[in-house]
């Protein structure tokens, strides 16, 4: 299931506050950019379990906020990068065929099963995302004039 989250850019570590709608995130972001216009405007700092990335400028305002639609990652077919890997092995150790018995679609299944399962068992676990699509959320400047 995908998740929202707030980004200085789309390259950062996914690391602050996930929500579960794109409305959510959105209605976060809108209510830090007020926070740093406002009329006693607050430090980025002051959001970081809020907003993933880090701004080293502290003189530069912060226009607007990134909205990344995320998934999380799964761990790839490690039936099939065996078994490739074990045919490519056998290619360079100089098999005479040339070529590593042929696994099946089953076998590839049930070792990639095997793998990933004491994988999780053991704690390994992906703790990556996947970016789905990114949206913008800019600042509303106050364009009055008294």
């Amino acid at each position: 299931m995908n998740k929202f989250v707030i980004a200085l850019n789309k390259d950062v570590e996914i690391d602050g506050e996930q929500y579960d709608t794109l409305e959510q995130a959105k209605s976060v972001a809108t209510n830090i950019l007020k926070q740093l216009h406002g009329d006693s405007p607050s430090s980025l700092d002051e959001f970081e379990d809020e907003v993933c990335g880090y701004s080293d400028d502290e003189e530069y305002p912060i226009d607007d906020l990134t909205i990344l639609e995320v998934n999380p990652a799964v761990f790839p077919d490690f039936g099939y990068m065996i078994f490739d890997g074990l045919e490519n092995y056998s290619i360079d150790e100089g098999n005479p065929d040339d070529e590593w018995p042929e696994a099946t679609n089953k076998d590839q299944t049930e070792l990639n099963e095997l793998v990933a399962k004491w994988l999780t068992d053991k704690g390994y676990t992906p703790n990556w995302y996947n970016l789905v699509h990114s949206y913008q959320v800019e600042a509303q400047h106050d364009t009055r004039t008294d």
